[in-house]
């Protein structure tokens, strides 16, 4: 099993390969963390990207070169590549989803393992960074035919840099405009730093920390901030959802889904928490706690709950 100790020693020698441009070396220095019994994603999330960001504050330094930091990119990519085939998906009736960058944003390494996770997760994948949408090489009517073809489920968008962010809120406005039905989800370096979030923390759209942000213009549906690299419960609730899998089988899941849409139908209503817990003759904190999925349920709170949203206690269970 490899330690903290040998795993951090591979990194060092993966980074110095990338730096030095030897590519084989670089790919012994993986091939020595899975012989250690580290799985993919800890290669992943471990030695590419902590490589990587090693890089570019090198870069930004001035100890290297931009020419050297983007052939260490290209190894790592090509690495990245050679380990797709023990996971990529090739069953036609998987769930399809669409990655992309925003505009002015050419940092392929964030968005590839973006595509990557999700190909981990079971999804099929059209990658399309290489095409850009963003920069109308694909036209806006060709794009739209192109996905009402291939009916993808999800729309992932990776933004690796702060100046980005105002173009992801631009195509995820596009997206949501000509396919409504279409969940989107951001994720990346980018995102984080745009939303000054300090908390290690993935949110879906009706939580509070996506409406206490003001520089969320548009309406993604699910926002990964965390350090878990889409692994977090509630961003595998959501992927999961988004599949049209069924959460049954989880209570936690359940619980969850039913919070986010109490929540999601008390706001549509202009109802606080507050508001909501005096017309059910329930506890403010009550409220929260169901709201956050954190609290099991009898029937009778599910249906003061929803008597005083005007609702059903059907709505309460919808994906």
């Amino acid at each position: 099993m490899t330690t903290t100790k040998s795993l951090n020693q591979i990194i060092r020698r993966y980074k110095d390969s990338l730096i030095d441009g030897d590519q084989k070396n670089a790919l012994a220095s993986i091939n020595l963390a899975l012989a250690n019994g580290s799985d993919v994603k800890t290669v992943y999330k471990k030695i590419f990207t902590s490589a990587q960001r090693e890089i570019g504050q090198m870069w930004h330094d001035g100890e290297i070169s931009i020419s050297h930091e983007n052939r260490a990119a290209g190894i790592t990519l090509e690495i990245m590549s050679r380990l797709r085939a023990n996971f990529e998906i090739e069953d036609p009736s998987a769930p399809l989803a669409i990655v992309t960058i925003p505009k002015n944003d050419n940092h392929t390494i964030g968005a590839r393992m973006f595509a990557d996770f999700l190909m981990m997760e079971g999804w099929r994948v059209d990658y399309l960074t290489n095409h850009n949408i963003n920069k109308y090489q694909i036209p806006n009517d060709d794009f739209i035919k192109y996905v009402n073809e291939i009916k993808p489920k999800l729309f992932a968008i990776s933004v690796a840099t702060d100046m980005a962010f105002v173009e992801c809120n631009k195509l995820t406005d596009f997206f949501k405009s000509n396919f409504p039905h279409i969940k989107v989800i951001w994720g990346g370096p980018g995102v984080s730093r745009s939303l000054n979030t300090d908390k290690d923390i993935d949110f879906n759209q009706t939580d509070e920390n996506f409406s206490d942000s003001v520089r969320i213009k548009s309406k993604p549906d699910f926002i990964c901030c965390s350090n878990s690299a889409f692994e977090s419960k509630e961003c595998k609730s959501f992927l999961n959802r988004s599949m049209n899998h069924s959460d049954a089988d989880s209570i936690d899941d359940t619980l969850v889904k039913i919070g986010i849409n109490i929540k999601t139908l008390r706001i549509s209503k202009g109802i606080s928490q507050q508001e909501l817990a005096n017309m059910a003759s329930i506890d403010r904190a009550f409220i929260s706690t169901i709201e956050n999925g954190k609290r099991n349920l009898s029937i009778s709170v599910l249906h003061k709950v929803a008597n005083s949203l005007d609702s059903n206690i059907g709505e309460f269970f919808k994906d």
